[in-house]
């Protein structure tokens, strides 16, 4: 009776208010070998939300304080106040002319919604220290590297035709290790990892260079039954820790009560295959390794994907989180034999994000060196899930976003919305640092589990993976 009651409710919430978004517009195809690949449609003027790095507050402040605040220890969370009135004006007045000139819902301004953009803030704050700033010759070094990776790759035609630039791994042999977390049982998966820059590609001897991240991992929690349907969970920035992944994503609930397999592979240069002491090493200024970075990533999700069909698998969906939504976006241009592709405030233009969060005098710089621009943007679209058509069939796409997200933004989830032909989605009055903990995140993540796959093995008792009602 719960469960049907719970479906009951999952299908009044499928049409989400639609009226709150106008229809995408058609985008033409870009000239070029692969009729599915489309132009990248800058994001500035498809959503009215803040995307530059300073609200009009900030602007306020004397540039010789900002920029030397810039380069203090911490000094970044003296900005939070600021920012905070920032945003709050920018939703206020988004509110008075709400529907008319917004594509998102305008959120109520409670001390809780405050509070949560206010927590992303400082995290940020605290990540934006003098050490993870670029120097000038550091600058002036990746603008080149970006030029020289702009000829290479338009001489090799991946800029007309990004999905050639995507190899298909090998399945290597996989070692399987029995282990145990906080009482889940799981099998670690490891591998030699063969992705490789292609030669003369900037940055190769570089990447080549991390060994660390030559070994492939990854989370396995199965059942014996062949005919069971698989989810592989894809990890935001900065975890790929068992601890914090099984808990991010529910696995021992998706396991037991709904009777999944569940695989969650680690993204190169996090949890056992970091190079170093930092988490955020995956992305940072350095926008050539960035780009390695994404391309090995998907190198090592098809290598498990071709594992799991190894396995006797044959209905196989991806949920990727942040950084692990922007792979499951590009994923799903890659892989059609994929049932179904969820992506939780993601990512979707890395460029666009860089400029929305480098400090003005840095933004500054980036154009006059190359580090930023139209050479930068071209570059992306080997890596951009905004130049390829999904292969994923539009029902079986979803995407669910927080309004008062300040790290990967709502505007970025937006973006993918609308490519991705406006399918299942949920905006929510939450933030980036804690969306999963919202019950509005959480009850949608769950119908589009049910919709899509059901139940196996399961009773009445997979109702409570998430009790909290939907809304529309």
């Amino acid at each position: 009776m719960a469960l049907r009651a719970f479906r009951r409710r999952a299908s009044d919430a499928d049409a989400v208010a639609p009226e709150l978004a106008p229809p995408a517009a058609a985008v033409p195809s870009r000239p070029g070998p692969d009729p599915a690949v489309l132009p990248v449609v800058r994001g500035r003027h498809i959503i009215d939300v803040d995307t530059s790095g300073d609200h009009p507050l900030i602007t306020m402040i004397p540039p010789g304080l900002r920029k030397a605040a810039n380069r203090l220890p911490l000094a970044n969370l003296a900005m939070v106040l600021p920012k905070l009135a920032g945003v709050a004006t920018n939703f206020w007045v988004r509110s008075l002319t709400y529907p008319m000139n917004s594509a998102l819902p305008a959120p109520r301004m409670t001390p809780k919604f405050m509070g949560l953009i206010a927590l992303d803030e400082v995290v940020l704050g605290a990540f934006k220290t003098p050490s993870r700033l670029p120097s000038g010759p550091e600058i002036q070094r990746v603008g080149a590297e970006l030029r020289e990776a702009h000829r290479h790759y338009e001489a090799r035609g991946w800029l007309d035709n990004p999905r050639a630039y995507h190899r298909m791994p090998p399945v290597p042999a996989m070692r399987v290790t029995a282990k145990s977390s906080r009482g889940v049982k799981y099998e670690h998966l490891t591998w030699e990892s063969s992705y490789a820059p292609s030669e003369g590609e900037p940055g190769r001897q570089r990447w080549l260079a991390k060994t660390s991240n030559q070994t492939g991992h990854a989370y396995v929690l199965r059942h014996p039954e062949p005919d069971r349907p698989w989810v592989m969970c894809i990890h935001g920035l900065g975890t790929g820790i068992p601890i914090a992944d099984f808990t991010l994503f529910r696995v021992a609930e998706l396991h037991r009560e709904l009777g999944y397999n569940v695989v969650l592979p680690v993204l190169p240069l996090h949890g056992p295959r970091r190079n170093g002491r930092r988490l955020d090493e995956f992305m940072t200024y350095d926008l050539v390794d960035t780009i390695h970075g994404v391309a090995h990533g998907i190198w090592d999700l098809r290598t498990v994907l071709g594992w799991i069909r190894m396995q006797g698998g044959t209905r196989i969906g991806v949920h990727g989180v942040s950084l692990g939504g922007y792979l499951t976006a590009i994923l799903a241009t890659l892989d059609g034999g994929l049932d179904f592709a969820l992506a939780g405030v993601p990512v979707v233009d890395v460029p666009e994000l860089y400029a929305f969060h480098a400090p003005r005098n840095l933004r500054r710089r980036g154009h006059e060196v190359g580090l930023l621009g139209s050479v930068t943007h071209d570059v992306h679209r080997v890596i951009s899930p905004l130049t390829l058509r999904p292969l994923v069939p539009v029902e079986r796409r979803g995407v669910y976003g927080a309004l008062g997200d300040r790290m990967s933004t709502a505007a970025q989830a937006h973006r993918l919305w609308l490519h991705w032909e406006q399918p299942h989605h949920r905006w929510f009055s939450g933030n980036h640092t804690t969306f999963l903990l919202d019950a509005d995140a959480r009850q949608f993540v769950t119908e589009r589990y049910f919709d899509w796959f059901g139940t196996h093995g399961a009773t009445d008792a997979a109702a409570t993976l998430d009790a909290a009602p939907a809304s529309a």
